[in-house]
């Protein structure tokens, strides 16, 4: 769960909800081209009496999580070995692969 400046502001409460297997693949695809975990797609559509999110704002959210995972596996192989000729090789692709997420954001 990401860190926020207010812990109020995190959610806390889990609940369960039971869908039909139609339902669960089709949330589960909608979640997925949006860039999203089924959890926070399935909390946009809840709290849609709210304003939704545009699709680029849904696809930016997704992009940003996915660009801080990556900082933070070259981050981790830096640490780990001082980027070693062996795994140098891993860290230049995930940074190819980052460079490609940033070309792609949405403006």
């Amino acid at each position: 769960m990401p860190r926020r400046k207010n812990p109020a502001d995190a959610r806390t409460v889990q609940i369960c909800v039971a869908v039909k297997d139609a339902d669960a693949r089709m949330l589960r695809t909608q979640a997925k081209s949006a860039g999203l975990s089924l959890s926070r797609w399935s909390y946009c559509l809840m709290m849609a009496s709210r304003p939704m999110p545009s699709r680029d704002t849904m696809a930016l959210i997704g992009a940003i999580g996915r660009v801080g995972g990556l900082l933070n596996s070259i981050a981790r192989i830096a640490h780990a070995d001082g980027f070693s000729p062996e795994r140098f090789a891993d860290a230049l692709a995930l940074t190819r692969e980052l460079q490609r997420l940033l070309l792609n954001v949405p403006r």
